[in-house]
């Protein structure tokens, strides 16, 4: 399944992550040396469009893109806030 969202004028397509490259992501949160890439690091695994040489110059023109598009596949993998619980 591909999803896709518009940021900086630009189509961005990404499928939606994996459980390995998931936690792979979640990993990556709280190693202080990968923490700061985290996000990209994610939106690389999934981004489908543009084509990674072109998602690279993408990203040189908005580096602060890939924590939007990040934070998107965090989302359709079910990284969303919910109500809180009621009792059945």
């Amino acid at each position: 399944e591909v999803f896709t969202m518009e940021t900086c004028s630009t189509k961005i397509a990404f499928k939606r992550c994996s459980r390995g490259e998931y936690r792979k992501f979640r990993a990556s949160t709280t190693d202080e040396k990968k923490k700061p890439d985290a996000l990209e690091t994610l939106a690389r695994a999934c981004v489908v469009h543009p084509e990674p040489k072109d998602f690279d110059a993408f990203l040189e023109q908005y580096p602060a893109a890939s924590d939007v598009i990040g934070s998107k596949i965090l989302e359709v993998a079910g990284a969303v806030e919910v109500e809180a619980a009621k009792k059945a």
